[in-house]
């Protein structure tokens, strides 16, 4: 058993506590036994002191925007209450770009979190960059093995409601995505890649291109000319448009045989910024060939999303196509939180699906009995991984201690946690280099995380030993990253089944569907099963995604199945209800609460299965039973019309009612006439 050096722990936060760069940058353990072996050597701390301020003295305050693009700063989705920017302002290598409703953008030069947490009390709830992919879409180019929607006709086909869709972007030169004239459906496109236009009103990066613009663009290309000189916007993935294709993708005559759910609809296109490098190599992940995003610019999609819809005043659904296997699992993480502050509008929905990680085995839990309890947690380890991280879940004011044994039977035990928000600990497992963050979710009942990130973790099982100090709850939870992350396999040797929804997936307000295969109507393996953690029944319906035609491109068509499919679907099928109630006025007032309601009152339950479930929610989502649904919400209505207009018509023959100098009078209409006369 190797014992840890409590010296080495001490001088960190020594050094951390006058602000000396404690956080290695580079990934080397040196850097902080160098600044370790100088400290110990007796070098006079009023001479780092004085290094450090003048370093802080030379810091200045830089643009929203250059600090976006630098890799010297980390980016947060911070929670916070009270005046920060005050609080802020006298931070020299931190800055905020608030939004101006309790969140904003933290930026803060790397490695110094810690610090700042312990000066703004004002930020009350911190998330530390997630790393997100996009929801799995699997492709086939075998167009005969397609599955059509099953939508019967209808006029409910998206008229006057707006669908956003945050993911890579969109083909806007496809015309399915143009109206019968050849104009475009998009509304407004904000690229987050492009920097070197005009970002949209109250935001620094991006660019923004109007319906105007593609308009001009479109009109150009039909001439011969190159439409990307007006609009630079591409879609080089791909994942956009194959998910906008089978929400609204248009058929363009008799002989086409395309259907989309609602194909009259308009978009609001998000296309993200890959993640930065620093917020990557903090969770150990080689990016390669992986398309990876963060929490920040999936915020900021949203954001501009809600902005847009306000300033058009119509109906509103937008579909996340991105899912994280970290966070809580419990709707806690400040992207989620804020997702419901912005659900709290009307019109205006999100859509999320599981995610893939229904059979990755990336997800174990237990509970404490009491204090002294001791669980141990194996993990599986491939050949050639690399870097192993894995996250820790519990509730104040439950404390535990870690143990970890490698392989190779070599442990580290006790594995000293930091108690500060932010604050970090470092230590030496024969050739691997541990590194444990701590962090608190404050606003989200106390709940604590840490995360264990071990580099170049050797072939074979890991076994993770929690100790329980003090226990209350007793409930612990551990996740490791999504498995399109991993170098090769990685897994809970005994997982949990239940809980594997990606984030955001577990937010309260947000619609989460999971995905079957409808040819024998059995759940996909890899769709994320539910429900939260504090038992919020998410997902709410299962989606049938199996071969559907959509969208590939430069004008191919694709069979598409998986997560992605599944939440466009819904999407669609959001779209359908906003346009049947808000702008035909069958029901003007739907918020998620009510549009949720809608949407599970149209599903398929097998007779001996049990309601909702982890699987399926509340069951099998239909088409025509939710237009069958509405139909008749629709004939009630014009009956209770009817008869409001058939006594409202009596009473007018029977009495005849009037205001005059703010008097009201109702007398029987034969006395009214006979005064009259």
């Amino acid at each position: 058993m190797m014992e840890l050096m409590w010296k080495d722990s001490v001088i960190t936060r020594n050094l951390s506590s006058y602000g000396a760069k404690t956080l290695r940058e580079e990934g080397s353990m040196n850097e902080i036994q160098e600044v370790v072996t100088i400290k110990a050597n007796g070098e006079d701390e009023e001479e780092i002191k004085e290094s450090v301020s003048n370093a802080e003295g030379s810091s200045k305050k830089k643009t929203p925007r250059e600090y976006y693009l630098s890799e010297d700063y980390e980016v947060y989705f911070v929670e916070y209450i009270g005046d920060i920017k005050s609080s802020i302002d006298k931070i020299p290598y931190a800055d905020i770009y608030s939004t101006g409703e309790f969140y904003g953008f933290l930026f803060v030069e790397n490695g110094r979190l810690m610090e700042v947490l312990e000066a703004v009390p004002e930020i009350v709830n911190t998330q530390r960059g997630f790393p997100f992919t996009l929801s799995e879409i699997n492709v086939s180019n075998n167009l005969n093995n397609s599955i059509p929607l099953d939508i019967q006709p209808t006029t409910l086909q998206g008229q006057g409601v707006i669908v956003g869709i945050i993911s890579t972007g969109i083909d806007y030169l496809n015309p399915r995505f143009t109206n019968t004239d050849g104009s475009t459906r998009i509304v407004g496109i904000w690229d987050e890649t492009l920097n070197d236009g005009v970002p949209p009103d109250t935001f620094v990066r991006g660019t923004e291109f109007s319906s105007e613009e593609i308009n001009e663009a479109l009109k150009l290309e039909s001439v011969g000319g190159d439409p990307y000189t007006i609009v630079k916007h591409k879609d080089e993935v791909g994942h956009g448009t194959a998910i906008a294709g089978v929400i609204g993708g248009r058929n363009l005559g008799e002989e086409d045989s395309f259907v989309s759910v609602v194909p009259k609809c308009e978009f609001a296109i998000v296309k993200l910024q890959e993640a930065k490098e620093n917020t990557l190599k903090a969770d150990g992940i080689k990016r390669g060939d992986k398309k990876i995003y963060q929490d920040t610019d999936i915020s900021a999609g949203i954001r501009y999303l809600r902005m847009l819809q306000g300033n058009l005043k119509r109906p509103m659904v937008v579909y996340v196509a991105l899912g994280s296997n970290s966070g809580g699992h419990g709707g806690e993480t400040v992207i989620e939180r804020y997702i419901d502050f912005v659900s709290q509008r009307r019109d205006f929905a999100i859509i999320c699906n599981t995610g893939n990680q229904g059979n990755a085995d990336g997800h174990a839990s237990g509970t404490f009995e009491g204090s002294g309890d001791r669980k141990d947690v194996s993990i599986g380890v491939a050949k050639g991984q690399g870097n192993l991280l894995f996250s820790i879940y519990i509730s104040k004011p439950d404390k535990i201690t870690i143990g970890i044994t490698s392989p190779n039977g070599e442990s580290v035990e006790p594995l000293t946690i930091p108690t500060r928000n932010g604050e970090v600990f470092y230590a030496i497992l024969e050739s691997n280099n541990l590194i444990v963050k701590y962090s608190e979710e404050s606003q989200s009942g106390g709940i604590q995380r840490v995360d264990v990130l071990i580099e170049n973790a050797v072939e074979g099982t890991w076994n993770i030993s929690l100790k329980a100090e003090v226990i209350t709850n007793g409930r612990y939870d551990l996740w490791l990253l999504q498995k399109e992350l991993l170098e090769k396999e990685q897994r809970f040797l005994n997982p949990d089944e239940e809980i594997t929804l990606m984030t955001p997936s577990t937010a309260q307000s947000s619609l989460t569907t999971s995905y079957y295969n409808q040819k024998d109507d059995s759940i996909i393996p890899e769709s994320g099963k539910g429900f939260t953690k504090y038992g919020l029944i998410k997902p709410s319906i299962a989606a049938g995604t199996e071969g559907i035609l959509t969208l590939g491109l430069n004008n191919d068509l694709i069979l598409a199945s998986g997560a992605a499919m599944a939440g466009a679907l819904i999407t669609g099928a959001a779209a359908m209800i906003y346009q049947w109630g808000v702008i035909e006025k069958n029901d003007i007032n739907i918020y998620p609460p009510k549009l949720r309601s809608y949407i599970i009152s149209a599903t398929l339950r097998e007779e001996e299965g049990i309601y909702p479930n982890p699987s399926w929610g509340y069951g099998r989502f239909n088409f025509n039973k939710l237009l069958n649904n509405l139909s008749q919400v629709t004939q009630k209505n014009k009956k209770r019309n009817i008869y409001h207009d058939l006594r409202k018509k009596a009473k007018k023959e029977t009495f005849e009612e009037s205001y005059e100098n703010n008097l009201y009078t109702n007398i029987p209409a034969e006395v009214y006439n006979r005064l009259m006369k």
